[in-house]
């Protein structure tokens, strides 16, 4: 009797012990996270795992991996949560968020929705989902899924950036502007903003109003190298070919990658006659991504301003096969074949882009083709 007794003793004691050792090295595990010791912090919860699991202490240690960009470590923490409780919400959005940041955006769309489904007033997930789906090119559920965003926290800073950025994808220039004229109210500072509005405007040919909103943006962050590439483009819209150079100078300076900078300063220095230039630039926008459109097309321009009409005609030749459906380039090839003698080529464009709704094309033909 006296031995039963003293293994009951034995037994609760060492459970006693055992389960304060597991919360001891949890509130150690904590206290080295706010001491910014992530090592420690993962180690002592890894302590506790090993003594007592729990679906908390795997989202615990999950959290401490993040800092350490451990993501592959916290995708698993979070899964074991999960296998623990699956009504764990904050696991799977979680999970959800590194698999956002991984580009896994089909499986965190998954999470994010098992996420809502236990609690469907977290405006936070409906904006990671609203990101996740415009990642994958669903502009409309993500528009739907930053309104949801909004309408629970209308002072959703990100929000309103986010749905504006949906909107002016889904050419709703107007619902985008109100969006992102909502940001600067709230965040005068917000750089974005001034950029993402002057994309917007670029889009309904308020070249000058994209001129001062990208100029506020890079006044905000002086390195902003999207805000340099809209003042450029809006800058040759508005003529100032010059100006539009030194922009996408800056941008280039940047980021010597940026495929967009040398197209359009290309452009420039050919309505500026520096041929050479030009030509330096396409051929370096060319190096970067020969499967741009954009290049061919206006390459073709300017080796029709050289008289180089043979490489005029196989840029346009290259914008056709890669899907270009605008008439101009029917319109220039036809230039191109004519000055190059080929008369009835020339005939044959002119008439093609008059189908297509070129009325210039029937004064070319008119004065060529009879």
């Amino acid at each position: 009797m006296k031995k039963s007794i003293l293994l009951i003793f034995i037994f609760c004691y060492s459970a006693n012990v055992y389960c304060q050792t597991s919360i001891q090295l949890a509130a150690s595990g904590r206290a080295k996270f706010k001491l910014g010791d992530m090592k420690g912090a993962v180690a002592d919860y890894s302590s506790a795992i090993n003594l007592a699991p729990s679906d908390s202490l795997y989202l615990l240690r999950a959290f401490v991996k993040v800092y350490l960009n451990d993501f592959q470590g916290v995708i698993a923490d979070c899964t074991k949560s999960i296998e623990l409780n699956p009504n764990r919400e904050l696991a799977y959005s979680l999970r959800g968020k590194v698999k956002f940041q991984l580009n896994d955006y089909e499986n965190a769309l998954t999470d994010f929705n098992k996420a809502l489904q236990l609690e469907p007033a977290d405006e936070e997930i409906y904006a990671l989902r609203g990101m996740t789906a415009f990642a994958l090119k669903d502009y409309k559920n993500a528009l739907t899924d930053f309104t949801k965003a909004i309408e629970l926290n209308p002072n959703d800073e990100g929000a309103y950036l986010t749905r504006g950025a949906a909107e002016k994808t889904l050419n709703d220039q107007q619902g985008a502007i109100a969006d992102f004229d909502k940001v600067i109210q709230m965040n005068p500072n917000n750089f974005a903003a001034y950029n993402e509005r002057g994309g917007a405007k670029i889009h309904l040919g308020d070249y000058q109003g994209v001129v001062t909103d990208c100029s506020k943006a890079i006044e905000l962050k002086p390195d902003f190298l999207e805000a340099y590439i809209n003042r450029g483009l809006a800058k040759v819209n508005l003529n100032d070919y010059k100006g539009a150079i030194a922009d996408y100078d800056k941008a280039i300076t940047l980021d010597p990658n940026v495929q967009d900078a040398y197209i359009y300063s290309g452009v420039s220095k050919d309505r500026l006659c520096d041929f050479i230039g030009a030509a330096a630039d396409y051929a370096k926008a060319v190096e970067l991504n020969p499967n741009s459109l954009t290049i061919y097309v206006n390459r073709a321009l300017l080796r029709l301003h050289t008289g180089d009409y043979k490489g005029s005609v196989a840029d346009c030749n290259k914008s056709i096969e890669m899907g270009c459906k605008d008439s101009q380039v029917y319109y220039n090839r036809a230039y191109a074949k004519y000055y190059d003698h080929d008369k009835a080529g020339a005939c044959a464009d002119w008439n093609k882009a008059l189908q297509m709704g070129d009325k210039t094309a029937d004064v070319e033909i008119k004065k060529y083709c009879k």
